[in-house]
């Protein structure tokens, strides 16, 4: 077997939990370089699939039906393999074409065996004084809320309803409608969207799904405050019409008003290299603290410093992950916070930061 290999089977073994970070890692070559995102890429969407016939069951003890077949047509193996669900191509006896997402069996236990241990882990690295940041356990409690919530189907569909009603002024954004009779906790029915993922397209095509795909985190982020907490490349789609299709979603993040307007306004600040103004900003997103360990002259000359380089004039910021990894910089020193919802945000964003970056557009 390959390092890729190795690597991909030791990440699946561990866990959806895990296989959740290594999804977003696989977006990100510059991180972890090519070879190794590469490796992880399959996690997305080509997990080893569970056998069909437990898949079968599932559907009929959730839908509480002892009949005629639920559906007119339903693929002998799923199209799609992911780490808490697969998909199965199927129609209905109206003949319109469906996608029916089934979870894993004993994924609950799974998952909750995974947070705890992971839990218990930063609880000791905070109590250990290691890193020097606090709060490790609550982000824990937070993203497995959110994992939680992913496990009830039911939800996922009330998701994309609010989703569809909350992007509806920008036509080109495509969300799946479901069936409710044909939906339940661990089975999801909806309807197939015909598309293709980024990595198929050709360079002009990839460029328009960008740009779109800008314009809708952009309303999520500042307008609608519903955002899209798992963007990963299988959730994206470039219709045959065109249009961007979002689908799964079972993980999303609800930011508040003052949250919006003071992302809005870091944006705004670092466009215009207002330093000040954005240490006031990310403290009311609560991602510095409101009080320094030292006095506040010394934390926001070192701020500035961090900022700017040895250089002022010469430094850039030309992506979101420059951004971050400044910010990291900081925080190992200054003790900065992550708020659970940042969690997920700063995921979708810099999973769409790299795949404006791949389009080699500016």
């Amino acid at each position: 077997r390959t390092r890729a290999e190795r690597l991909r089977e030791g990440v699946a073994s561990l866990g959806p939990v895990f296989v959740k970070m290594a999804q977003t890692l696989s977006t990100r070559p510059d991180i972890i370089g090519a070879e190794a995102a590469d490796a992880l890429k399959p996690l997305q969407d080509q997990m080893t699939a569970f056998p069909s016939n437990d898949a079968y069951e599932q559907i009929r003890r959730t839908l509480n039906w002892d009949g005629p077949p639920i559906y007119a047509e339903l693929s002998a193996t799923p199209v799609a393999a992911a780490s808490i669900g697969q998909v199965y191509k199927g129609k209905l006896h109206t003949g319109e074409r469906v996608a029916v997402k089934v979870q894993r069996p004993g994924v609950l236990r799974r998952i909750a065996l995974d947070l705890h241990i992971s839990r218990m882990a930063l609880i000791w690295l905070e109590e250990s004084g290691l890193n020097g940041s606090e709060g490790l356990a609550n982000i824990v409690d937070r993203v497995g809320q959110g994992i939680f919530q992913e496990l009830d189907y039911t939800r996922e569909a009330d998701n994309a309803d609010d989703f569809r009603r909350a992007l509806r002024f920008l036509d080109f954004v495509v969300v799946p409608r479901h069936h409710a009779s044909l939906t339940g906790r661990t089975v999801l029915t909806q309807e197939w969207i015909n598309g293709e993922p980024m990595k198929n397209l050709g360079d002009d095509d990839q460029l328009k799904m960008v740009q779109m795909g800008v314009e809708c985190s952009s309303a999520q982020l500042f307008r609608t405050g519903l955002v899209h907490a798992d963007p990963h490349e299988g959730n994206l789609l470039y219709t045959d019409t065109g249009k961007l299709a979002l689908l799964d979603f079972g993980l999303v993040c609800r930011v508040n008003n003052a949250q919006q307007e003071a992302m809005a306004g870091c944006i705004l600040n670092i466009l215009n290299r207002d330093w000040m103004d954005l240490i006031d900003n990310l403290r009311i997103i609560e991602m510095l603290p409101e009080t320094p360990q030292t006095d506040d002259a010394t934390f926001r000359k070192a701020f500035v410093d961090c900022m700017d380089g040895e250089d002022p004039s010469s430094k850039k910021l030309t992506n979101f992950t420059e951004l971050v990894v400044d910010l990291t910089k900081l925080s190992t020193r200054w003790r900065f916070n992550l708020p659970p919802y940042m969690v997920f945000i700063i995921r979708s964003l810099t999973t769409l930061d790299f795949c404006a970056v791949r389009t080699g557009a500016n």
